[in-house]
């Protein structure tokens, strides 16, 4: 059996060629891209979200890290069985393009923790380089790893 499909004109709808863009002007705005004085001397503090462990569906990890100058860090991370930020460490951090990497992962894992950053202002938000996390925060001026130290 033969299916007839509908006119065009009877869907009321006109479809564009597969993988066709609509003309510049109905685009949206594209942010600028990210530029990394804009971190440096501030710290990125955020909430990773990844696949959980020890029968955990997600696990989220608090975290804080201020970007010097010269792509050292000092990071810490909230210690849940503690109730409180565990001792800051230092690493270091890069921006490529879009592509933010800490030298030592937040979560506590081995090797460096990368991702694919977005936002505009003060708000940043992306996924993993691994595809399995993302990452919500925000970029405020100053050192606030060591302002919050008693």
């Amino acid at each position: 059996m033969r299916l007839a499909s509908p006119p065009a004109a009877a869907s009321g709808v006109r479809l564009a060629a597969a993988g066709a863009l609509p003309p510049p002007q109905d685009r949206l705005p594209q942010p600028p891209p990210l530029a990394r004085e804009a971190f440096v001397g501030h710290t990125l503090s955020a909430v990773t979200f990844g696949p959980g462990g020890k029968g955990k569906t997600v696990d989220a990890v608090m975290w804080q890290a201020f970007l010097q100058p010269d792509g050292g860090a000092v990071m810490r991370r909230w210690d849940t069985g503690q109730n409180a930020y565990a001792p800051a460490v230092r690493t270091t951090w890069e921006l490529r393009g879009e592509r933010f990497c800490l030298g030592q992962s937040p979560s506590g894992a081995s090797g460096p923790a990368c991702g694919d950053l977005h936002g505009g202002g003060t708000t940043r938000h992306g996924i993993g380089a691994d595809g399995r996390s993302m990452v919500k925060g925000d970029l405020k001026p100053g050192n606030l790893v060591a302002a919050a130290r008693p």
